[in-house]
């Protein structure tokens, strides 16, 4: 089992999850996914001059910008990952094509989102 990882913002007390997106939460995953780096991206742009680090969950404590921080830090973050993901739909760049169940009797699910953004047209 691999280091899963959040993105915190700790100017604005927010966190990006990837855990109802199909990407997976893993270095290689959230790197080689379309929507996750589309998610990352569309953030750290519209967040510049924020203090923003990725965090795992293996680890207790964590160096951001020089200053430790322990993981119970995080606890209180408002999830902004559906904030997110509504802009870049309204945007044009992603599209929700539904749910993705994994067990529907504990309401695990993914939401099924696609990147249509073409390079070709111009905005």
């Amino acid at each position: 089992m691999g280091v899963g990882h959040i993105l915190v913002n700790i100017d604005k007390k927010q966190l990006i999850d990837f855990y109802r997106v199909d990407t997976g939460t893993k270095l290689r995953e959230l790197s080689g996914n379309t929507v996750a780096s589309t998610i990352v991206t569309y953030y750290l742009i519209s967040n510049i001059g924020d203090q923003i680090s990725f965090i795992n969950d293996v680890e207790s404590s964590f160096i951001i910008c020089g200053k430790k921080y322990q993981v119970d830090f995080f606890t209180n973050f408002q999830n902004v990952t559906e904030i997110i993901i509504e802009e870049l739909i309204e945007q044009g760049i992603i599209q929700d094509e539904g749910s993705l169940w994994i067990d529907k009797e504990e309401n695990l699910y993914y939401r099924d989102l696609k990147n249509i953004w073409n390079s070709n047209v111009k905005d």
